[in-house]
Parts: structure tokens; sequence; C-alpha cells
């Protein structure tokens, strides 16, 4: 491999969609479980708890939206996901992408 000799791969702007897409649906999730009345869940047998579904809707809302922030981030992002040359990795790929790497 010579110095200009790279391989780049760049990122799937349809699974970032996809991932933002069920980001959204799990935060609505969240949303309709912390919206719930706590005497509809102490009615309901198996969820009578409404500490517990208040908590997991709450750790949805979080979670998928940081999940779905992230995702409009690379799916703006202009940059290619992965590029392999002959001096290392530019890992672009997540949110806590490494950046460069080389090789040792």
């Amino acid at each position: 491999m010579t110095l200009t000799d790279e391989k780049i791969i760049a990122l799937s702007k349809t699974k970032i969609l996809l991932l933002v897409l069920g980001s959204l649906a799990f935060v609505g999730i969240g949303v309709w479980m912390v919206s719930m009345d706590a005497k509809l869940i102490a009615a309901q047998r198996r969820f009578n708890s409404p500490l517990l579904m208040h908590g997991l809707g709450y750790l949805c809302i979080v979670f998928f939206g940081l999940c779905g922030v992230v995702g409009l981030n690379k799916v703006c992002d202009k940059k290619p996901g992965l590029i392999l040359n002959s001096r290392g990795i530019t890992d672009n790929t997540s949110g806590l992408s490494a950046g460069f790497v080389p090789w040792h």
C-alpha cells in the first residue's frame, strides 16, 4: 500500500436514519410511560408500580433521546466513516469515535 493508496468507507445514511426513527419511537414510548396516571398503573396487574413505570419512561426518554441526537449529528456529518491507509485507521463511525489510530 502506498501513501496515497487508501480505502474510504462511507457512513450508511439509511441505517442512521432508521436509528433516529427507532429512537424517536422509543422516546414516544417513554413519554407515554411517564404520562400514565398512577391510578391506571395501579389498576393493571402487570405494571402496578408507578415508580417503575415512570422511572423506565424517563430512562427511555434520556437514553433514546441521546441516541437520536447522535444519529442526527451523524446524518449531517460529511466526513467518511472509516479511512484505511498505510499510516493507520481514521475512525469517525460513532459519537465516541477514536479518530486517527496509527499502525504500530
